[in-house]
């Protein structure tokens, strides 16, 4: 037997009382229970909403100092330096990751020229940097965890690199 009293949330008893918010509540943790969503589906829904924007080139990763170590999970746990390098059609990011305790600062250069800011997405939010005319920047006390930089180069095309952990 639910708890509650007649026509709310929890009783197992329908009437005219519920609010739009409680009625969908109720469903939500009726479906949780009986059905819930696989993690690979969550996990699939959240990486199509990362690239939802289809007009941005995706720059690949081609170096990373951390890989070329051997087994990349444990080293890079002891790293204290990680190069990374990406690149798109006409323009790359060259990417320095010095530890400073839990979190990371990180250090760049956007190749090809830039326009604005240069947006370094992770764990925590994001931070924005200005770059100076040689394209390079500089953000301090990134939190660890997965990590992606964007940036407009310097024929008006958004770029970002593919999504990387610390």
């Amino acid at each position: 037997m639910m708890a509650g009293r007649p026509g709310q949330p929890g009783d197992g008893q329908v009437s005219g009382d519920w609010t739009d918010e409680a009625l969908l509540g109720e469903l939500r943790g009726v479906l949780a229970q009986v059905d819930p969503v696989p993690g690979g589906v969550l996990e699939a829904a959240r990486a199509a909403f990362e690239v939802r924007d289809l007009d941005q080139e995706l720059a690949t990763l081609v170096a990373d100092s951390a890989s070329a170590l051997g087994s990349p999970a444990p080293v890079r746990a002891l790293l204290t330096l990680r190069t990374l390098s990406f690149e798109a059609s006409d323009t790359g990011v060259e990417l320095e990751l010095s530890a400073a305790g839990k979190r990371f600062d990180l250090q760049g250069q956007v190749l090809g020229g830039v326009r604005g800011p240069v947006v370094v997405d992770h764990s925590e939010g994001a931070a924005q940097a200005g770059a100076d005319a040689l394209g390079w920047f500089e953000v301090r006390a990134v939190g660890a965890g997965r990590l992606r930089v964007r940036w407009t180069d310097g024929a008006g095309r958004p770029t970002a690199t593919a999504w990387f952990e610390t």
